[in-house]
């Protein structure tokens, strides 16, 4: 292996990367990687996007002449002993004339029954790449199982080196044509593309977090998924992330409805990939739309409240996902407020504060000063209204207020608990099951 090249070793049946010095500053390289195989190759004309090559047998020196072979800074053939035996002394000695350097030699075990083989081929081909390549591979010649592995590794590539996959090459020749028949390249890199689109747009799906489709749409050559490609997308999308994120429950039915417009707006004309993708960020966010409302604290804007909560714990945003909750439980109290026509109290988030103190506490021991007490009085109805669900809110606020608590005082206060995942999900699985009929309760009761 060359000075500067990634080395690699294995220590209790672990491979390991690494990295060894270079004399030479960093810099960005274009690299060529092809398989070489064992075939009879025939001498043809190959073309890539209509430009023809000189005839040659080698798929390899085609693809290396029509994308200018003396321009990448390193060249890699990747095959068993045997195949360079049959081929490797012709193929080299043609790269080197075309290409003014020698290509390096990679050799791979040819024992297919030992299943550790099939990560060194891997390794192997990681170790050719270094941050900030641009990356050309020819896929045409495959031995076995290592075409799976050559197509793998580019995925890899992608996630554990800072690379640039540029072309992802097939030779299309068929035996038995005329030799005047000229056989196309093609460049399939958009097929392996998809797999990025897809983590990127599964981020914005799963956790909110646009930042991969942002890197996409910033990278990503003009042709390349151009529906998904769309910056005014990427910002609607961001915005309702933050909105959900950072909670901002005043404005996530507002933003959602624009998101989910221009969702839609590029699903028009999109490919069926594309089109699979943005149905993904639909059926993601799709509970959000057309909750806006029309008045104050009525039944949508708690059908909103609780996609919210579904959605940050889905997430794992648990310390939002108590937070709106709290804000949900105390809202009951504002919609009460109404029902009291009580328009202008002096606070009007003391209705929600003292709700929240009326559940957190038996009645027995509620302490309210007389100014208080006003609007505690006119709480109470609603206790007489829910009747026996006002015990399960009760239960429930408690359980809430303790550990979201400990979220609020980075468990400065406490130690946080083991199975926090596990009983963070059951409270908002608790909330799903007793806080819809409590809300249609008071709602229904503040019509009518």
């Amino acid at each position: 292996m060359s000075e500067g090249m990634p080395a690699t070793s294995h220590y209790l049946g672990i491979h390991i990367l690494s990295t060894t010095p270079t004399k030479e500053p960093h810099m960005s390289r274009r690299v060529y990687l092809a398989m070489l195989g064992t075939g009879n190759y025939e001498e043809c004309l190959y073309a890539l996007e209509g430009v023809e090559a000189q005839r040659t047998p080698y798929v390899q020196v085609a693809g290396l002449e029509l994308l200018d072979a003396k321009s990448f800074d390193a060249i890699y053939i990747i095959s068993t002993n045997k195949a360079f035996s049959v081929h490797g002394k012709d193929l080299f000695e043609k790269i080197a004339e075309i290409a003014n350097k020698e290509p390096e030699k990679i050799v791979i075990n040819d024992n297919v029954n030992d299943s550790a083989v099939y990560w060194d081929w891997l390794y192997q081909i990681v170790d050719c790449v270094r941050d900030d390549d641009q990356i050309v591979f020819d896929v045409t010649h495959g031995w076995r199982m290592f075409s799976v592995v050559f197509s793998t590794a580019i995925h890899f590539i992608r996630k554990v080196r800072k690379a640039t996959i540029t072309h992802v090459l097939y030779g299309m020749f068929e035996q038995g044509q005329s030799k005047n028949t000229v056989f196309p390249i093609v460049n399939i890199v958009d097929f392996y593309a998809i797999n990025e689109w897809a983590d990127a747009i599964g981020r914005v799906v799963d956790m909110a977090d646009t930042r991969k489709l942002a890197e996409m749409v910033g990278t990503a050559p003009d042709h390349q998924f151009g529906h998904l490609a769309d910056p005014t997308l990427v910002d609607a999308l961001k915005q309702l992330g933050l909105c959900l994120t950072n909670i901002n429950v005043n404005e996530v039915a507002t933003v959602a409805d624009k998101a989910l417009a221009v969702v839609k707006e590029r699903m028009v004309g999109a490919t069926q990939a594309e089109r699979l993708l943005l149905e993904s960020v639909i059926k993601a966010f799709g509970e959000l739309a057309g909750k806006q409302g029309e008045q104050h604290y009525d039944a949508t804007y708690y059908d909103l409240q609780q996609a919210i909560i579904k959605l940050l714990g889905k997430y794992g945003y648990f310390m939002q996902a108590f937070t709106v909750m709290r804000e949900c439980i105390g809202s009951l109290g504002m919609t009460w407020r109404y029902i009291n026509n009580d328009k202008k109290p002096k606070n009007s988030r003391i209705y929600a504060e003292l709700f929240c103190r009326m559940l957190g506490n038996d009645e027995i021991n509620w302490d309210f000063n007389d100014d208080d007490k006003v609007q505690v009085d006119k709480l109470k109805s609603m206790k007489e209204t829910m009747k026996d669900k006002w015990e399960d809110l009760s239960n429930f606020y408690r359980a809430l207020a303790k550990i979201r608590n400990g979220f609020d005082h980075a468990w400065t206060g406490t130690t946080m608990p083991p199975d926090i995942t596990a009983k963070a999900q059951a409270i908002i699985k608790r909330f799903g099951e007793i806080f819809p009929s409590i809300s249609k309760i008071v709602c229904e009761h503040r019509q009518g």
